[in-house]
């Protein structure tokens, strides 16, 4: 299990609605009355985390993963089953396929730029990690521990 960081994540998304900010009192600019129109997300906009939803969701599918659950996507490739878990900013990658989880990190650094924080030691909320996964076709997917 590896985990990544994408970095600035909500420069990502893209606006679909026209939002404009006050500029920062430090700027001079001609006239008081300016605003300026964002072109793309910015951080602490109420829209930032849903856009940049839609960006990696819009990749991952495009790149053969389905939509499993709302941050679970996963990628059935005959006996291989690479999984990505999203939360905010953080990707945890699994997959019985090592060549799998190089692939689409170097895709997701290309597309993204990602920190690898290397083997995952903690899952979100502080729960440890699980070392092994055994999947079961016909139940689903289980983790344990050894």
């Amino acid at each position: 299990m590896k985990q990544l960081d994408v970095n600035n994540v909500f420069f990502h998304g893209d606006l679909h609605e026209e939002v404009y900010i006050t500029l920062p009192p430090c700027l001079s600019l001609p006239s008081l009355h300016c605003v300026c129109k964002l072109q793309r997300s910015l951080y602490g906009l109420c829209q930032a985390g849903q856009q940049w939803y839609a960006k990696l969701s819009h990749f991952l599918l495009n790149n053969r993963y389905t939509l499993f659950d709302h941050s679970l996507f996963l990628k059935y490739n005959g006996t291989k089953l690479p999984a990505i878990l999203a939360y905010v900013d953080d990707l945890v990658l699994t997959s019985n396929d090592t060549e799998e989880i190089i692939v689409i990190t170097a895709s997701l650094d290309h597309h993204f730029k990602v920190k690898n924080l290397s083997n995952l030691t903690y899952l979100f909320f502080g729960l440890c990690s699980i070392p092994c996964i055994s999947v079961n076709t016909s139940d689903g997917i289980f983790m344990c521990s050894s």
